[in-house]
């Protein structure tokens, strides 16, 4: 892997591929029982009791497209490591690829529907979306 090139798991929302960086993923798990408190936010899909820690999760598909994923035994969670880590729904996770830096485009702010993906970049002539890691990250951050 060269300097210029990052390491992402591509994965399915709602249809459409999206990327993460590799390294802000820490885990990725098979559905697990999520808790549902009274109180909870109503874009959280519930919250996610993993080694001591309660984790909010979010199904991204509901946040990027205004639909819920179909969630089965096997659907994708992806835990994002920061201080506050964040649970992520996804349809389905597809591989790890490394994408030279020269291959993403970048989306100006706004130019987006929701403003979280912040550049592009093509695998086999499809589109791939490039989601921003604060961002997501944030949407945890308020319980």
């Amino acid at each position: 892997m060269n300097t210029g090139d990052s390491r992402l798991i591509l994965f399915t929302v709602a249809g459409k591929s999206y990327a993460l960086p590799a390294d802000a993923v820490s885990e990725i798990l098979p559905m697990a029982r999520l808790t549902h408190p009274p109180g909870l936010r109503s874009e959280m899909e519930g919250l996610l009791a993993l080694d001591g820690r309660t984790i909010p999760v979010f199904d991204l598909a509901r946040l990027l497209a205004g639909e819920a994923t179909r969630i089965g035994l096997y659907t994708p969670l992806l835990i994002l490591q920061s201080i506050e880590p964040v649970g992520l729904i996804v349809e389905r996770v597809r591989e790890m690829a490394v994408v030279s830096d020269d291959a993403m485009l970048p989306i100006p702010s706004g130019q987006t529907r929701d403003d979280r993906t912040v550049a592009e970049f093509h695998i086999d002539g499809e589109p791939v979306h490039v989601l921003d890691l604060d961002k997501l990250v944030e949407l945890g951050a308020v319980r």
